[in-house]
């Protein structure tokens, strides 16, 4: 038997005529089901959630409160929205846990497919995701729905929580990740040769700083302002490569100068011997990343369904019109049951290593 997968997805204002709205379109009695609820529903999302157990009845259930929800091509960056989807695993492993602030995951597997939705103030993910097997791979996001401790809830089975991360583990059956950073190189890649913490000391023998001004000098107007703007720097994913491009890195921001000793602070940690380069992301380089690296997975058979965590500086504050990942994904794979949310951090794996991202677009793609 085959992956079969099915959504629905409602802006209505009430909160019940949501959920039946949205579970309407779904499947019932699936092997796991995931619900992205908006914030905007404020005391009423442990109701709906739920409501939704009782209408699909599903194996797993999973799900978060989130800024804005995404269903089929529409994207919902605030107000009322609801987004469900449901999938059938043949001959699947299914099993949804609920971790604490200190607690890791259920020991997954090697082919294990993790699906994480976490809290942004008490789910400690690095910690997570470095303690994790090569070849789990994990897709996810962190919830949105609101910028207050203990105020985000997360549905696992039964049970809602106000912190840690919610997931499910599924093994044996078809479930691949797609990460699109959405960035492309600029000048020329350095090696690290001097760093401590997350701080870059030397990049080819000299200050980070004197790199960056002489790329500058280089650059043309339109990306002189896209760096000034959000300036990252990727390290690459294989550094015996010859050449590098876009794609070919893990994105991280780049978080300040210091004028004084010439070192660059970065969000994560780099190493003697390393090779990156900068980076700038903008709507041209989001959407062809995006397109590529669906048009790479498609694959003989395109998939049953798909899962979409999404940054929430992506949408109209990076494109300048709505809809654009979720029709992107619509043009190149489907036309295919679509749901997701705009995360706080997405997690995806980049080279065979999990990480969390930010202005990413994460994919789980079901069959």
């Amino acid at each position: 038997m085959a992956v079969d997968c099915a959504g629905g997805f409602s802006t209505a204002d009430d909160p019940d005529d949501a959920v039946a709205e949205a579970c309407e379109g779904a499947l019932a009695e699936a092997d796991v089901a995931l619900a992205f609820v908006s914030s905007a529903y404020g005391d009423a999302v442990e109701r709906m959630g739920a409501g939704m157990r009782r209408r699909l009845r599903p194996g797993g259930f999973l799900g978060c409160t989130v800024q804005g929800a995404i269903g089929g091509r529409t994207e919902v960056e605030s107000g009322p929205s609801l987004s469900v989807f449901t999938a059938r695993l043949p001959g699947a492993e299914v099993e949804v846990f609920r971790a604490g602030g200190d607690d890791g995951l259920p020991a997954p597997r090697d082919g294990d497919t993790v699906l994480l939705l976490a809290d942004p103030f008490s789910a400690p993910l690095f910690r997570v995701l470095e303690g994790l097997p090569l070849g789990v791979g994990v897709v996810g996001g962190i919830a949105s729905g609101s910028s207050r401790p203990k105020s985000n809830r997360l549905y696992a089975g039964a049970d809602t929580a106000d912190g840690g991360c919610v997931g499910a583990r599924i093994r044996g059956a078809p479930v691949r990740a797609v990460v699109s950073q959405g960035c492309r190189p600029i000048g020329r890649p350095f090696v690290v040769t001097r760093a401590e913490d997350n701080a870059l000391l030397g990049l080819a023998g000299r200050p980070p700083v004197e790199r960056l001004r002489d790329l500058f000098g280089s650059l043309s107007d339109q990306d002189k302002a896209l760096a000034q703007r959000g300036l990252h720097i990727g390290c690459a994913i294989d550094e015996y490569r010859d050449h590098h491009g876009p794609g070919d890195f893990l994105i991280r921001n780049v978080l300040g100068l210091d004028s004084s000793s010439g070192a660059l602070l970065v969000t994560d940690r780099f190493r003697v011997g390393q090779t990156v380069q900068f980076h700038v992301r903008d709507s041209a380089s989001a959407t062809d990343d995006l397109e590529r690296r669906l048009a790479r997975d498609k694959g003989a058979t395109p998939p049953a369904g798909a899962v979409l965590f999404t940054c929430n500086g992506r949408g109209t504050h990076l494109y300048g019109e709505p809809h654009r990942d979720a029709s992107i994904v619509q043009d190149t794979l489907g036309p295919l049951p679509l749901a997701g949310f705009f995360a706080g951090g997405e997690v995806g794996p980049v080279g065979g290593r999990n990480y969390l991202h930010g202005f990413t677009a994460s994919l789980a793609l079901f069959g």
